[in-house]
């Protein structure tokens, strides 16, 4: 009987750990300050200027170095992110092109109903990926998705 109990505490200890692992915030319940935390953190690790009045739907780190955010963006917001906007908008083209990943939880560029997206390469080699879903001024959805050495 103690093994069993000890190969569910094992099993119950690495569920716990890929949990970990995967999520750093997913905003439905977390602390207060957590998003904004989050967000400044995310802003700094990929050099993307973030308004800092966005909605943090979330934020993940991938087991090989990626990050991804979503973020939700009023009207002004919207207008201040697209000065900034790392990819220009005549750079953006008509759905995921492979650039999103697939949609899993709070990540679902995927099921938007108008995302353009785009791509750059950084000086460190790594990829910054942009997805805009603006067909709402009032919510647009931004997804960024940096991945690479």
């Amino acid at each position: 009987m103690p093994r069993v109990s000890t190969t569910f505490a094992l099993v119950g200890a690495i569920v716990t750990l890929a949990c970990r692992e995967r999520a750093d915030v997913d905003n439905h319940g977390a602390p207060p300050g957590a998003a904004a935390k989050a967000l400044s953190q995310f802003a700094e690790e990929t050099g993307v200027k973030l308004p800092s009045a966005a909605h943090l739907i979330g934020v993940r780190r991938g087991e090989r170095g990626d990050v991804r955010a979503k973020l939700i963006l009023n009207e002004r917001d919207w207008g201040e992110f697209r000065e900034t906007m790392p990819v220009s908008e005549d750079e953006l083209g008509p759905g995921t092109r492979g650039f999103m990943d697939a949609d899993e939880d709070w990540w679902d560029p995927h099921a938007t109903k108008n995302l353009r997206a785009g791509q750059i390469q950084r000086s460190s080699g790594a990829y910054l990926n942009v997805g805009i879903d603006d067909s709402d001024p009032s919510a647009v959805s931004v997804y960024i998705f940096q991945f690479g050495p």
